[in-house]
This record gives structure tokens, C-alpha cells and sequence, in this order.
């Protein structure tokens, strides 16, 4: 929490530095509704800031849907855009190409620098500019129900082979064996992406210029959900909340791939579920393939327009 502090500290002092003087003298920060184990960081947050700052931070939170669907955009075409806001991986390079991103790289301290994983800045560059604050990861893994495993007699999947069979065991009338993102959008793409690349397929080139998605590699991976849910083994639809899905919890389904994110949602919604609850790497295509995840992570954004 407290390297989260000194990075949205740094964003918004970022921001009023551009700012000769901001508009009611307030700065606007956007985020989505966090988890309630998180949410009241922000909010301290802000009140300290506006403890010490003339210039003060007033923070909208949205839901989860409304702020990865329809919010920001809407926000930029009416005029109503925020200072500051929470930055998706999915959106990001819409973003950033499109010139709604200030570049930051004159602004960031040698001290945040070295602080901050150079894969990390990696994500948030483009043609040389940085273009948003990475302060956090998302690493993607399946979580299982150990207690429905230990029922059955199974060990926790390894390869693409076990996960089918294991699927297929754990799948009765009442649950599905595995739970996977069935919405079309952003978000199933990222938790789709480590069977993607650990099949040995991608989407694009490493210059984004062309479709590199035409392969057997990728076919693997798309045949392995594909056959997941035409056999019956995984849920053909999501609940509409694809990060979280109550059916893993209340046992209608035994596996869930999903983020890190999972733990604390379960530990505040689903609390008696936590003896049951386990994690383990995305099983791999094949014994001797290479263990691959997505880390993802939202970063913090400067609306190229604050003025």
C-alpha cells in the first residue's frame, strides 16, 4: 500500500505541475469501485492530499462494468474527461496512440526508475514516451477447489491433458468442471493469452503491423476452450462479472482461472470458502512447454487535455 501511496502521489503531482490552474481549482480522479478492502486507501488517500495541496482532488468511483465499458469514453467526447484516472492493459494502447495520454518521462524521479520492473515499463511505453504509472501486477493462475479434487481422487492439472481430464471428472449436472471468461472483450483476451503463448501462438507481430494469429499454435490453444465447452466441461456463458464468478464459490464450479484478486474477493464475499480455496500455475500444453503468464496490472493515467 504504501508504494501504491507514493506512486498516485507522484501521478498527481505530475498532473498540477502541467497545471497552470485546474478547472474549479480541483483535480478529477476516476477509478473503479475497489473490493472494500481496498477502497478506503483511496479515500484516505485523497483526504490527505487535500490536507497538504491547495490545488484538491475530487475522486468519482464507477462500477466495474461502466468504467471498462462506456465511462471514459463518453467522458473525453463530452468534455467531461478526468485529470487522472485508472488505465486498463486493454485500453491502453488505444489511448496512448490516439494522443489521450500526456507523456510523463520528463517528470518520473530516478529514484521511481529503478524502483519500478523493466518489464513493467515496457507495458506503459510507446515510440520511446511513457505514457501512465504502472503500480501493480495481475498475475493470472487457476484456482481450484482442493476439497472437490481431494473428493475425486485427482491431482492439481500440470498439462493441457490433465486439465481436460480433470475438467471432465469434476463435471456433474449440478457444476461445471472449469470456469473460464465467455464474454467477447478485452478481459477474455487476457486471461485467454498465457494458453495463447504458452501453445507458442500470438495475435500480432512484435511491431503490432500484422496478424501473426493464423497458426496450428493458435489453434491449439483456441481447440483446448473450444473443446472445453462444446463437451460440456466448462460454462458456455459468464455471469457478467468475469474477473469474479459466485458459481466457484457456492460450488457449481470446481476450477476458475482468474487473477490474484480472487483471494481477496473470496475473503470478503465467501469467507467460509477459503478452506476449500487453492491455486496453482495454468497447466501447460505439454510436460516439457514453458510455464507462461499474463501480468497485466491498471496503471495511472494523465488526460493529455488537463489544463
Amino acid at each position: 500500500m504504501k508504494k501504491l501511496f507514493t506512486l498516485l502521489s507522484l501521478v498527481l503531482l505530475l498532473a498540477t505541475s502541467l497545471t497552470v490552474s485546474a478547472q474549479d481549482d480541483t483535480l478529477t480522479f476516476w477509478t473503479f469501485e475497489y473490493a472494500e478492502a481496498v477502497d478506503p486507501f483511496f479515500d484516505e488517500y485523497v483526504e490527505e492530499w487535500n490536507a497538504t495541496h491547495d490545488l484538491q482532488v475530487v475522486r468519482q468511483e464507477f462500477p466495474w462494468a461502466q468504467y471498462t465499458g462506456e465511462i471514459l469514453t463518453t467522458g473525453i467526447a463530452t468534455g467531461e474527461a478526468p485529470d487522472v484516472f485508472f488505465i486498463s492493459p486493454g485500453d491502453w494502447r488505444r489511448y496512448a496512440e490516439s494522443g489521450l495520454a500526456l507523456p510523463l518521462n520528463d517528470y518520473i524521479p530516478d529514484y521511481l526508475w529503478e524502483d519500478i520492473l523493466p518489464a513493467s515499463w515496457d507495458a506503459v511505453t510507446l515510440n520511446g514516451n511513457i505514457y501512465s504509472i504502472p503500480f501493480e501486477m495481475e498475475p493470472v493462475a487457476l484456482w481450484y477447489n482442493k476439497t472437490m479434487f481431494e473428493e475425486a481422487g485427482l491431482e492439481v492439472p500440470t498439462t493441457w491433458d490433465e486439465l481436460m481430464a480433470a475438467a471432465e471428472a469434476l463435471t456433474t449436472p449440478e457444476r461445471y468442471g472449469i470456469l473460464l471468461p465467455m464474454n467477447p472483450d478485452y478481459y477474455e483476451n487476457f486471461i485467454f493469452y498465457p494458453f495463447l503463448w504458452m501453445a507458442g501462438g500470438d495475435i500480432v507481430n512484435e511491431d503490432f503491423t500484422a496478424s501473426v494469429a493464423n497458426t496450428p499454435e493458435t489453434a491449439r490453444a483456441l481447440n483446448l476452450w473450444g473443446d472445453l465447452v462444446k463437451n460440456g466441461y466448462a460454462a458456455p456463458t459468464s455471469t457478467g462479472s468475469d474477473p469474479t464468478d459466485d458459481r466457484f464459490p457456492t460450488g457449481q464450479a470446481a476450477m476458475f482461472v482468474s487473477g490474484y484478486w480472487v483471494y481477496g474477493w473470496i475473503k470478503d464475499n465467501y469467507p467460509e470458502f477459503l478452506e476449500h480455496l487453492a491455486v496453482a500455475p495454468i497447466p501447460a500444453p505439454d510436460e516439457d512447454s514453458e510455464l507462461i503468464t499474463v501480468y497485466g496490472g491498471w496503471t495511472v493515467m494523465v488526460y493529455s487535455g488537463t489544463e
